[in-house]
């Protein structure tokens, strides 16, 4: 038997709604006799991939009184992520590998069964010396959000800068956000800030711990904080409320994903793209969910804390993030354009040497700015200016000392790429 300490069952306020039926419209209970679960539900389920293996009494989780209840798999989506079996009234899951499986279950009593869906989230054991962006430094009362209203225009975790657009007039924002909302149950815009597991990443919080919202108008950005090599590893995502249940449901501005036959080969993907020094380094693809599957009982919504291999974009000053999906109309896209964030993982090297023996050549000053900067160096220097997006927005060679006209820029973070003789260094730029 694997050992560890580390397993947690998450129980899903929204279970009566959801998961006594499977995703498949054939799976009903077969006549109206009374036969129901128990206050002690099984509910959603997430551990790390070597997690002891995890055994239910299934009894316990079905109201019979005394009478002998009969147990089936009837489907197991991913294996190769959780193995399930059931022997007698035992259900036993082992852990294999990080991803999500959903397993659905049968309950006989005399001529009466019952379906019940168990969604199974596995994290991966990461091993080494990671930086971690986890949101803990960010203080946040109890049930609560910020959404970038006091217009800082952005918020630091560690070494991460999250950008973020509020519109006062409109009391609207978009980019980033972080929150500890907890609430998986409220459909609708006005619950945007929860993420459907109900909390942060930590498996052992009951709940309220920070994690990030990304509200991507365009894209959502990350732009890492000073000078120095980051190369990402990866990242924890899981989707909001908000797009959770107008993708299970469907609203008055949606249909839900399927449609109502099942069939219709809807989706929802994240896009992550890496930059350095403005240009692109890869891109990863990631559907948060994905009804393309010719069994519909393969199709699936990620509502577990997923972790997302980044590694392969290699070295970055810069991560974007967009959404796309099959359900768009004539303004654009119709899914609720939201996802939820935690723990980001990279490492980081100094660049020591070349930072400091241009800081003894070069002064970049007022950092923030507003209509202008100064450049004082001692030795030509190149400067260039990207938006966060990888435009370039203004290319000088300066001698001595020059002033940079900065007027025309929105509000915002700008990356700065300082060449001299001795070398190149990044620095960041923040317009007010």
């Amino acid at each position: 038997m694997k050992n560890t300490v580390k397993l947690s069952l998450i129980v899903s306020a929204l279970l009566l709604n959801m998961a006594l039926f499977s995703q498949s419209e054939s799976y009903q209970v077969k006549n109206t006799r009374e036969f129901a679960l128990t206050e002690n539900p099984i509910g959603n389920i997430w551990a790390y991939a070597d997690d002891e293996n995890l055994i239910i009494d299934l009894n316990e989780n079905f109201a019979t009184g005394d009478n002998e209840v009969s147990y089936q798999l009837i489907v197991n989506t991913n294996p190769d992520i959780a193995i399930a079996t059931i022997t007698d009234i035992n259900l036993e899951i082992e852990f294999v590998t990080h991803g999500q499986s959903t397993i659905i279950l049968s309950a006989t009593y005399e001529e009466t069964t019952i379906y019940d869906t168990i969604v199974v989230g596995v994290l991966p054991v990461i091993e080494g010396g990671f930086e971690v962006v986890d949101f803990e430094g960010l203080e946040l009362e109890e049930d609560s959000f910020w959404n970038g209203s006091d217009e800082t225009g952005y918020f630091n975790s560690g070494m991460a800068i999250f950008e973020n657009s509020y519109n006062s007039d409109w009391g609207s924002w978009s980019g980033w956000a972080y929150s500890n909302v907890n609430d998986t149950e409220t459909a609708g815009f006005s619950n945007q800030y929860a993420a459907y597991t109900g909390q942060g990443l930590d498996p052992l919080t009951s709940g309220g711990a920070n994690y990030g919202v990304a509200y991507p108008y365009s894209e959502s950005v990350i732009i890492f904080a000073d000078d120095g090599n980051y190369n990402v590893k990866g990242i924890y995502i899981t989707n909001s409320t908000y797009a959770y249940l107008t993708i299970k449901y469907g609203d008055d501005f949606t249909t839900k994903f399927g449609g109502e036959s099942g069939n219709d080969e809807d989706w929802f993907l994240l896009t992550i793209t890496g930059k350095y020094q403005g240009a692109e380094t890869g891109t990863i693809d990631y559907y948060l969910a994905d009804y393309r599957f010719e069994d519909n009982d393969e199709d699936y919504i990620i509502e577990t804390w997923q972790y997302v291999e980044l590694s392969e974009l290699g070295q970055v000053d810069t991560l974007l993030f967009s959404l796309s999906s099959s359900d768009n109309g004539d303004w654009g896209m119709n899914t609720p354009g939201y996802f939820c964030v935690d723990n980001l993982l990279f490492t980081y090297e100094e660049a020591v040497d070349i930072a400091e023996n241009i800081a003894e050549n070069i002064l970049v000053y007022p950092n923030p700015a507003s209509s202008y900067i100064m450049v004082e160096t001692q030795s030509e220097t190149s400067v260039n200016i990207y938006s966060v997006e990888g435009r370039l927005v203004l290319s000088q060679i300066v001698n001595n000392t020059e002033m940079l006209d900065v007027s025309s820029f929105k509000s915002g973070i700008y990356t700065m790429s300082i060449e001299t003789s001795i070398g190149r260094t990044i620095k960041k730029l923040i317009i007010e």
